[in-house]
């Protein structure tokens, strides 16, 4: 059996199931097995779906696991619509295969330890993630995979969320998985990415921090990304402007 679950960052707080069951409370991430015929990318999203109400862009993986025969996939996933509380999944009509009661809630990230989240393996090495990096940058392995922190003020994580996201237009960045604040602290993950210097961290960074080439970079992009879309609109030979 493979199961797959989300998890779901927005600002400070981590969108969870919780559960109440034979005198037990506790929580759990969204998400649940695959069907026949579908992958795990798609169960996922019917997953999310039908327990939270909202349709999921999968970011990234954060972590695999072996239990009791099954293997569990937990993705970083982010909200592209739907609304929260709205899911219309078995579990919650009268479905005799359902136990106990369901519900969704946002929970501050900063109670992550103080909740029975399980599984306990999977919320220690987020709150790990989140809570124990120092303050700058760097690179870390996590089972397997290798993932970029960028932990500082929540003027520059800003700051750096707006070149991330001006910058993908034109070029092929690494996946972001998430970002969240606490208190004044930002977070960012990302795909692992080759840092451009000891002084200028990712890419992103390197435009970010120069002010004066962001702006000319940016104006020559436009102006390529218009010229280009009219070659493929008319025909016509692409120009290499951009050659050095």
């Amino acid at each position: 059996m493979i199961r797959a679950r989300a998890i779901i960052l927005i600002k400070n707080k981590i969108v969870l199931i919780k559960r109440i069951k034979l005198n037990e409370t506790y929580w759990v991430f969204p998400g649940g097995g695959v069907e026949n015929g579908e992958s795990i990318y798609e169960a996922l999203r019917r997953e999310c779906l039908e327990e939270l109400g909202v349709n999921v862009i999968i970011n990234g993986l954060f972590r695999q696991r072996k239990y009791k025969g099954q293997i569990e996939y937990f993705y970083f996933c982010t909200i592209e619509s739907g609304e929260l509380g709205k899911g219309s999944g078995p579990e919650y009509q009268n479905n005799e295969l359902y136990e106990g009661s369901h519900s969704v809630v946002c929970t501050p990230i900063s109670k992550l330890q103080k909740i029975n989240l399980k599984p306990i393996e999977i919320k220690n090495e987020l709150y790990n993630l989140i809570f124990k990096k120092p303050v700058g940058y760097g690179a870390f392995n996590l089972t397997g995979h290798k993932y970029f922190y960028k932990i500082q003020d929540i003027c520059r994580v800003n700051k750096e969320l707006r070149g991330y996201y001006q910058l993908r237009e034109f070029y092929p960045l690494p996946n972001l998985f998430f970002h969240i604040t606490h208190k004044n602290k930002g977070l960012i993950l990302f795909e692992y990415e080759k840092t451009i210097g000891n002084n200028s961290g990712l890419l992103v960074d390197y435009f970010a921090h120069n002010s004066q080439l962001n702006h000319k970079y940016f104006r020559i992009l436009d102006l390529y990304k218009k010229i280009f879309l009219k070659t493929l609109k008319y025909g016509w030979e692409v120009p290499h402007i951009l050659d050095t």
